[in-house]
């Protein structure tokens, strides 16, 4: 990438340290074809995340779209620290766009964040927010439990205090007006294939 800097006679071209980022072919495979794709950015530059999550967020729509696609192949798409694209604009719109068609095209769409709060912040979030078809929360303070019980008509004061006391895998499911306590965890052979991670 070239920033080109003007005086009186002379244009003067500097190269920017992160030119060499734009500057060539992606080595990211955007396929969508294996039992389990998975993408990482936390060692991603924060400066970049944003264009790396808009990237994502394209792929997927198109792949969602692509009219040669197997709707019969059932996907789950997740997306950890969701709540992260509703505070940026851009992606926030991406975001509402792929929670609104996920269904219409056979995707089941599971967005997560640590705080659910952050999809009540802003109109992007809460639109994601109202499109989920079902509601996992685990453990929260107070505040954030009683926020959410005030976002979710269902949760009654009885469910704000199990949230507030929820232990490992302790969780409450709101799936449509029904709210169930559930306890999730591993099985033997997730514990297998995870131990040492």
């Amino acid at each position: 990438m070239l920033r080109g800097v003007w005086d009186a006679t002379t244009l003067f071209l500097d190269r920017t340290s992160i030119g060499p980022s734009f500057d060539g072919h992606t080595t990211v495979d955007w396929q969508f074809g294996a039992d389990i794709t998975y993408y990482d950015f936390s060692e991603i530059e924060e400066i970049y995340r944003p264009l790396y999550y808009a990237l994502t967020i394209g792929a997927i729509l198109r792949f969602m779209r692509d009219p040669t696609r197997d709707r019969r192949r059932m996907t789950l798409l997740q997306i950890d620290e969701f709540g992260y694209l509703t505070q940026v604009e851009a992606l926030g719109r991406l975001a509402a766009t792929i929670a609104k068609v996920a269904r219409k095209y056979g995707i089941g769409l599971i967005a997560i964040d640590q705080n659910p709060i952050t999809f009540l912040s802003s109109d992007h979030g809460r639109f994601i927010f109202e499109n989920a078809a079902d509601k996992v929360l685990f453990h929260l303070d107070d505040l954030p439990a009683r926020q959410m019980a005030e976002a979710i008509s269902d949760i009654r004061p009885g469910h704000v205090s199990y949230l507030t006391r929820a232990g490992k895998g302790m969780a409450l499911a709101i799936v449509g007006n029904d709210v169930s306590t559930m306890n999730v965890e591993a099985i033997p052979y997730e514990l297998r294939m995870l131990r040492g991670s």
